[in-house]
């Protein structure tokens, strides 16, 4: 198969240089199967604003529609008859807002606070299983052989505060941490927590420049359970 897109993007800084304006798109398209061959049906707009409303102080936001190609392991699947099976399917689409503040210091440092919301449809759905992909891809391991349609929907949607200590004497430093929700439709259209639905994550990263081209660093994350099923140990 054949990938192929385009995109532009213009941005403009207004009111003395306080509001920075940008606007752009994408189209993508690729010549696995006339789902995906014209680019205009996977037209991706996105927006952003950011307006300085105090010293070192800005309010952001920014939107817009992403398209995502399957992953291969869904079409690539073959039948028995080594036929392509799901020539049906059709790049994922998520539709997204983010806003936020920012804060930076004197010692070029930033600290923001951003809530997202991120909406899910044509995700595979898994139909041997009964499963949308999301619920199965938190693991390592080959998953999406097998038929699949585009009709599972799901939804993201959380908070994540972030400091950034950007190189000062030498030294530089990250930490994030996001609190989050993350679900896909089932067989019936309920919403179940998908295989990514980690509700807190920590993460820490730091380091230090020195003479001669050293630096030295570390990372630490942390990640609270991944969601499961409940087994019936009696019936089982």
């Amino acid at each position: 198969m054949g990938k192929y897109g385009a995109f532009g993007q213009l941005s403009r800084k207004l009111l003395d240089d306080r509001l920075a304006l940008s606007v752009g798109f994408r189209v993508d398209g690729n010549t696995f199967s006339d789902a995906m061959r014209n680019p205009l049906e996977q037209f991706s707009p996105r927006f952003s604003a950011s307006y300085v409303i105090a010293p070192k102080l800005t309010v952001n936001f920014n939107t817009g529609i992403f398209y995502q190609l399957p992953p291969y392991t869904v079409l690539g699947y073959r039948n028995n008859l080594n036929e392509l099976v799901n020539t049906d399917i059709d790049y994922i689409r998520n539709k997204q807002v983010v806003a936020g503040f920012a804060y930076t210091t004197k010692t070029n440092s930033k600290i923001s606070i951003e809530g997202y919301y991120k909406d899910y449809d044509n995700y595979p759905f898994l139909s041997r299983q009964g499963v949308s992909l999301a619920n199965i891809g938190g693991d390592f391991g080959v998953v999406g052989n097998e038929p699949a349609n585009s009709t599972s929907e799901g939804r993201a949607y959380g908070i994540e505060v972030l400091l950034q200590q950007r190189l000062f004497k030498g030294f530089y430093g990250i930490a994030a941490y996001t609190l989050g929700w993350s679900q896909f439709s089932d067989a019936t259209g309920a919403f179940r927590p998908s295989g990514w639905d980690n509700r807190h994550i920590v993460a820490l990263t730091a380091g230090k420049k020195f003479n001669k081209d050293w630096e030295i660093g570390a990372r630490w994350r942390f990640t609270s359970g991944a969601p499961f099923t409940p087994a019936d140990v009696e019936a089982s």
